[in-house]
């Protein structure tokens, strides 16, 4: 919950400590420059999924990685592979 980065990180050592997570990750991903209110996964204009329960967006950061403008992102999987864990990097158009 990005509202509440201390109640996520204790999530994230919680089910840790239990074991991995039942539930694939899930990054959905918003389109506009000005977005207000409350928004849904049905408001996303695309999602990006893990196949497998390894925590894929725990931890996200948004750079422009190509020089092109515009920002791109970063996502974590710390449980890929075990526990080795990996970030990804998708460049947006």
């Amino acid at each position: 919950d990005i509202s509440d980065p201390i109640n996520s990180i204790f999530d994230y050592y919680s089910l840790y400590e239990n074991g991995t997570p039942a539930n694939n990750g899930m990054v959905y991903l918003y389109s506009g420059t000005a977005l207000s209110g409350s928004l849904t996964e049905a408001d996303a204009t695309s999602v990006i999924a893990s196949p497998d329960t390894d925590m894929f967006g725990l931890s996200l950061v948004a750079s422009d990685m190509n020089g092109d403008g515009k920002d791109d992102l970063w996502v974590g999987a710390p449980l890929f592979n075990g526990d080795s864990g990996r970030a990804s990097l998708y460049i947006m158009p």
